[in-house]
């Protein structure tokens, strides 16, 4: 499988062998190339991949068009992140000079740490978190540069400015609530905010809070292999230091534990990321999660087939009706095999419960 090979180059360390990539990249037709792009921008995986291919110098391997449509993704990434960090940085200057420090969180935390190339991950917003008692000043700074209230939640605000930047002010992470937040807390040099260092969460912290992440979009989205592939560069370059107790203390509930194992076992038994052996308990009991069942339900969250009316607007486009719908094709393989994904999805469920107790036990 054509994705599977492009997530493991993207996931190597530089000790790999870029011969053996390059062979094994390359031997595939143009048309599974053209299925496969389908697949990378469908989990927003078309600027990391094409980072990676180029970074290894394999970017001559990838067939003329789909080498055009990646590096145009990469290219646009890059502009758009370049603005993004630069309002970061306005707005870091502004809060600090009101006596705030917030935590930069999600994706501009990992393009300042894991990725480090500009082009390598698509960040539809930045998220920042701050104490609740200053988020009324960090509204204020946002409102003294020029952006706007766009929508609010219990739990932050999102404000955007004319030129489409966007930042969500997060006053509360319910996934940390129970832990003394300056203990979970680091800062890192931040190379796409020149002379600054950042604050950001722990290694631990930084890997829970991600997993929080994708759990809470599952139902709407499916698994997203851009989230996983940040979990697995986050597990790559910290995973060897992580305390497993610390880890399974903030990843909480059954579920996000269930789901922590669940990505684990694909990264290391589908991508060949080595997981470090303290962690590896963590996986205990995990129900098989593989990268044709992903795509298959990213597919179908991305058509909300849970809703009749959705079951209409597939049968519309399928008589030509909607032919500018933006939604990929679905295969019949997607639907044919939903049963069999529903019952791995069940099984998962109730052997994850077993695995996380199973831990809980080892560790006491």
């Amino acid at each position: 499988m054509l994705l599977k090979q492009l997530l493991r180059i993207t996931l190597a360390d530089e000790s790999s062998s870029t011969a053996a990539s390059r062979a094994a990249i390359g031997e595939h037709p143009v048309g599974v190339w053209d299925d496969c792009e389908q697949s990378l921008f469908m989990h927003r995986l078309a600027a990391p991949v094409w980072s990676a291919l180029l970074r290894r110098g394999l970017q001559s391997s990838v067939p003329p068009r789909i080498a055009r449509v990646l590096h145009a993704q990469h290219v646009e990434t890059a502009l758009i992140n370049t603005e993004g960090m630069a309002q970061l940085a306005i707005l870091l200057d502004t809060l600090r000079g009101k006596g705030v420090e917030p935590i930069i969180m999600k994706g501009a935390a990992l393009l300042n740490t894991v990725y480090l190339d500009p082009g390598a991950r698509p960040a539809c917003d930045i998220d920042i978190l701050v104490n609740s008692g200053e988020r009324v000043a960090a509204w204020e700074a946002l409102e003294s540069i020029g952006y706007e209230i766009r929508t609010r939640s219990p739990d932050a605000v999102v404000f955007r400015n004319e030129s489409g930047i966007t930042f969500d002010v997060h006053h509360r992470f319910r996934i940390l609530e129970e832990h003394e937040r300056e203990t979970l807390l680091a800062t890192t040099p931040a190379p796409f905010l020149p002379q600054q260092r950042i604050t950001i969460f722990g290694r631990e912290a930084l890997l829970a809070s991600l997993i929080a992440h994708l759990g809470g979009h599952l139902g709407s989205t499916g698994y997203m292999l851009s989230w996983i592939l940040d979990i697995g560069l986050v597990m790559r370059e910290w995973g060897p230091a992580m305390d497993p107790k610390l880890l399974d203390a903030l990843l909480g509930d059954e579920q996000t534990r269930l789901l922590h194992s669940r990505v684990q076992a694909l990264l290391g038994e589908e991508l060949d990321l080595r997981i470090p052996p303290s962690l590896l308990r963590l996986s205990a009991g995990t129900a098989e999660l593989d990268l044709e069942g992903i795509d298959r339900g990213r597919r179908r969250a991305l058509w909300g087939l849970r809703r009749p009316r959705s079951w209409l607007r597939l049968a519309a486009r399928g008589l030509g009706f909607v032919p500018d719908d933006p939604r990929p094709a679905l295969r019949p393989g997607d639907i044919l095999r939903w049963p069999a994904d529903a019952w791995h999805e069940r099984r998962a469920r109730r052997d994850g419960v077993r695995g996380a107790a199973q831990f809980r036990g080892l560790q006491r």
